[in-house]
This record gives structure tokens, sequence and C-alpha cells, in this order.
């Protein structure tokens, strides 16, 4: 694995021959990551990000590629609706929905409140609408894994999957037990499936060892919920317990979720 310090954010590159990964952490207020993926003279990108700073910073080092930049698909993170405007955007009916009207308007208003001007709070309008659950772009095949809220994506060349989070060191977005235990449901599917790395839109890759502490950090916030008298105590609880985790605003959401604040 290869590091690239960057101005405000760096790049990880990971070589699986024939594919390249390139991991960009934003390293912004709320830890974006996204994806690039290289096959020969071709790049796709998986998911905005949504700080202006960090645009322009991924557009920069996109171009420094100097490779066709074939299309971005966009499953949990519409925002960022200027990233990249002339390159085809790709993405589903039910992921556009959980963008519009959804949880993910939901949080797009927050975040947009909470960091003003430096926010790009516009949604992607998608130019092409994935109907299949396979898509080819760029010579590498995508496999659309749909769900309650958008879809994850399988990428066999790389033994990999792409979900909205997992951050075996992060407080995650949880909106209630019922998601903590689909959430679960699926950790233990990726483990049976032996996946090599697990991508996020908010952490570095990670392993299947990182989801078993994900499985488990999950079991202990169900348990927080049911014995916490408020929504306050519940975060007490989860930073006692854990507290080298950041991502602090997604406990803050997730107690939302828990204690109808």
């Amino acid at each position: 694995m290869e590091r690239i310090e960057l101005t405000r954010g760096s790049v990880e590159i990971y070589d699986f021959d024939a594919i390249k990964l390139h991991a960009y952490a934003s390293k912004n207020a709320l830890s974006e990551e996204c994806f690039v993926l290289e096959k020969g003279d071709k790049l796709v990108m998986i998911e905005n990000v949504s700080f202006f700073n960090n645009i322009k910073e991924l557009a920069s080092y996109v171009r420094d590629l100097k490779k066709e930049l074939c299309g971005v698909i966009i499953s949990y993170h519409a925002a960022g609706g200027t990233c990249f405007q002339n390159v085809k955007k790709y993405s589903t009916i039910e992921a556009m929905e959980y963008a519009k009207n959804g949880p993910g308007k939901i949080m797009v208003d927050e975040f947009s409140t909470t960091f003003g001007k430096d926010f790009d709070s516009a949604i992607t309008e998608p130019t092409d609408i994935i109907l299949e659950n396979k898509i080819n772009i760029g010579d590498i095949e995508f496999i659309i894994k749909r769900n309650n809220e958008a879809f994850d994506i399988e990428i066999p060349e790389i033994n990999s999957i792409y979900i909205h989070m997992l951050g075996s060191d992060c407080h995650s977005i949880i909106f209630g037990e019922k998601h903590a235990d689909l959430v679960i449901d699926n950790l233990k599917s990726y483990i049976a499936k032996k996946y090599a790395f697990i991508l996020t839109s908010h952490h570095v890759p990670e392993n299947l060892q990182d989801a078993e502490i994900k499985i488990a950090y999950l079991e202990r916030l169900k348990r927080f919920a049911k014995m916490s008298h408020s929504a306050q105590d519940f975060k007490n609880s989860l930073k006692n317990e854990y507290p080298n985790y950041f991502g602090e605003n997604y406990l803050d959401m997730t107690a939302s979720y828990f204690f109808k604040i």
C-alpha cells in the first residue's frame, strides 16, 4: 500500500494487479472517504465528497492521474453535487428517494446548517439510472445490492464490497434497534463471504476483523439503549465504553433516533 499526503486529505493506493484502488480520505468534519478505481486508462469513482475544499483537491488529484473518469456511482452521498459536474453519474431510483426525501435529506439539511458555506448541499442529479443489479463502467463490473436506504456495491475483481458505514474505531449513524440488527446481519454475511476489503464512505478500507469489532459495538449500543433513561445517558455510556472512538456527531444522530430528541 502506498500513501500520499495531500494538502487537506490523503490517498492510500492498493494494487490489485489489473485494478488500482485510490482511497481518498478527506479528513473533513464528516470523515468522508471516496474511492477511485483505476483499470487500464479508465477511472471510476464511488461517491462524492461534500465540502468544497475537498472537491477541489480530489478533482486535482484525479486530473493528475491523466486518465478518463468514466463515471461516478452515487449511493448514500448525493450531496456534493458540484463534484465532477461534466462526468456521468450513476444511481438508483431508491437512492435518489433516500437523498431527496428520506434520511439522506435530513442529514444533508443538518450538515448544511452546521457547516454553512463550506458544505456543498447540492444533490447530485444522476445522468444514468441503474435498473439492473449489475453494471459495467470503465471495464469494471459492479454488482448493485439494493437495501432499505440506497445500495451497496460489490466489486468482484477486487473481492470487496462498498457499504455506507463500518468504522471499527468510529461511532455510526443507527436509525434504531431494527436498523442495528440489519447492520449486524449484513456484517455477518460479509464475514461469511470472506471479502478482502469492506469500503465505506467514512473510513479507510477495513477488513473482516473490523467487521467483528463493529458487531460487538452494535450489540453494546443496543444494550445501552435499553438500559438508558435518556439520550444523554445513552451517549455517556457509549463514550465511556469507547473513549477513543471518533464521530461524536454520528453518536448524537443515533441518540436522536433511539430517543426521539
